[in-house]
């Protein structure tokens, strides 16, 4: 079976720290880092790791951190290839209030990539041969990309053969939608912004219909928070709802989510199983702490407990 090949333009790698609580004007004393390698796709490819499925991490990186982030996926044992830019890779950051429980994430841009460099690696990008049957891009666009880059990929993958996936928001999901993608994963806000800059309309779920509907998408997912999430082809929608749980971090259930939705389908399953265990695994995701990912054996003992009805109401 061919890897699930994840895309990663602006990776990072997300730092975990646990304070008491943070106070203005004042040196706050932080205790138990933790270091994850980070960015959208490349977590992807980590859940499908995980979950037993083949993987290939793709990613733009530079400078030592760039460095720290391969030798990261080397540890956990994910297969990856680095695109080198000039410009340093990111650093994420979160906190956690041991007091309160409250969470702050600090999300920062990236180093903007000069013109040269995006067009080589879309270049690199379209004349790989090993593509994989799904290839998978996710997360933002570094500062200064063009708004239209999925959509390149995304025609690179087709012409290849490849099913595109793409799970992004803003500028960077308008700009691809217009390319071949065979599917689009957003959440319900993002999928909302979309419908209003797109249409002028407020429904999430209209929007997803009409995206399916006008062929800018073979399927589209919407998570939708506390496990739940939708699916719509031009053939069938499906509702899902998963177990409650007490969340300990919401950090990367919607690439858990993406990574076990797409394990499925890379087995030949259908969107109703393919949902299933993304909300299982988006679920489990909000488990762990801090920027940890879901764990397969709460994957698993979630997975009986998710819900699959045909029909999205609204």
């Amino acid at each position: 079976m061919s890897p699930i090949i994840t895309l990663t333009l602006n990776p990072a790698v997300d730092v975990a720290l646990t304070a008491d609580r943070l106070e203005p004007d004042q040196k706050i004393d932080c205790r138990n880092p933790v270091y994850h390698p980070g960015g959208g796709g490349i977590n992807v490819a980590r859940v499908v790791h995980r979950l037993g499925g083949a993987t290939l991490a793709w990613f733009a990186g530079g400078g030592p951190v760039a460095r720290l982030l391969h030798g990261l996926l080397d540890d956990e044992g994910v297969p990856s290839r680095m695109h080198e830019i000039a410009a340093t890779t990111r650093q994420n950051i979160s906190v956690t209030e041991s007091e309160t429980g409250n969470q702050f994430r600090l999300v920062l841009p990236g180093a903007p990539v000069e013109e040269m460099e995006m067009s080589m690696l879309l270049d690199r990008l379209c004349r790989m041969k090993a593509y994989g049957d799904i290839v998978a891009a996710s997360g933002s666009l570094p500062p200064g990309a063009p708004a239209d880059t999925y959509a390149r990929v995304a025609a690179c993958v087709h012409e290849q053969g490849s099913r595109f996936a793409l799970d992004t928001r803003g500028p960077s999901l308008l700009g691809a939608l217009g390319a071949p993608l065979w599917l689009l994963k957003t959440n319900e806000r993002e999928m909302t912004e979309a419908g209003r800059a797109l249409h002028g309309e407020d429904d999430w779920r209209k929007t997803a219909r009409r995206i399916v509907a006008e062929g800018k998408a073979e399927i589209v997912m919407v998570s939708l928070g506390a496990g739940g999430a939708a699916g719509f082809t031009r053939e069938a929608e499906y509702i899902v709802t998963a177990p409650k749980v007490e969340p300990v971090s919401t950090i990367g259930a919607g690439d858990s989510f993406m990574g076990a939705a797409l394990l499925r389908f890379s087995h030949g399953r259908d969107l109703r199983d393919a949902l299933r265990l993304g909300a299982a695994a988006g679920t489990a995701a909000v488990l762990t702490p801090a920027t940890e990912l879901c764990r397969p054996r709460d994957v698993w003992e979630i997975l009986p407990e998710v819900a699959v009805r045909e029909g999205v109401e609204g």
